[in-house]
């Protein structure tokens, strides 16, 4: 069973686990995927994702019940009223302890599978503050809340500013894959920590929190940042 972390009439949050990708696309032929799941788990074909998650990401996912609840959420999103903050562990350590990316982001023309801040198509505004919370001497914990929620965003900008997420194949470097390496990870190392939106039952503010899996930092032994 999906593990959920919050539910009321109108919606749910989940834990999404890594390594699963939300949403049915020409890609994922054969492949269930995380809303087909958890609508047979359910029982509940009218459940509908309120945004996404990348594959290997973890954490906080929200679905909504019914088209209305999926709406309401929706515009929420829209209007930039819901809090997305994540945890992610990346390569070096930022000069900045705190800090605000502000810098556009679009499909790359290069390379179509990535996103870019350079030599894209159309780019969309994207924003990302960061923290550092804790770090080794080769690597850093940090708290990131997006303010908008384009594609990859936290992946391309702490790639942008020389400090790619660990375990990251699509945005890494050498440097970073050898510091994966050198601390087991085997998996992208970000996680969708914290969620807060206002909840079209309830009407009330919802906080929901979602725990760090097994294997978050590593082997959970030579990378002790949690």
């Amino acid at each position: 069973m999906l593990p959920i972390l919050y539910q009321d009439a109108s919606c749910l949050v989940i834990n999404k686990p890594r390594g699963m990708t939300v949403h049915p696309a020409e890609q994922t032929k054969g492949e269930v995927t995380l809303i087909e799941k958890l609508r047979e788990e359910l029982n509940d074909k009218n459940l509908e994702l309120v945004h996404r998650l990348d594959k290997e990401t973890t954490g906080c996912l929200l679905i909504a019940k019914n088209t209305e609840a999926l709406a309401y959420l929706k515009k929420q999103f829209k209007d930039r009223t819901v809090k997305k903050i994540y945890l992610a562990i990346v390569a070096g350590i930022p000069k900045e302890k705190k800090a605000m990316i502000d810098s556009p982001i679009g499909r790359s023309l290069v390379n179509r599978v990535k996103m870019s801040l350079f030599k894209t198509g159309k780019s969309r505004e994207a924003v990302t503050m960061y923290e550092v919370l804790d770090s080794t001497d080769d690597s850093a914990l940090l708290r990131c809340e997006i303010k908008t929620g384009r594609t990859h965003q936290i992946r391309v900008h702490l790639a942008s500013i020389g400090h790619p997420v660990l375990g990251d194949e699509t945005y890494g470097t050498s440097a970073s894959q050898t510091i994966s390496e050198k601390y087991g990870v085997k998996t992208m190392q970000l996680h969708a920590w914290r969620l807060e939106f206002v909840s079209p039952d309830t009407q009330k503010d919802a906080q929901v929190e979602a725990p760090v899996w097994d294997g978050f930092c590593g082997d959970g032994e030579s990378l002790t940042l949690i």
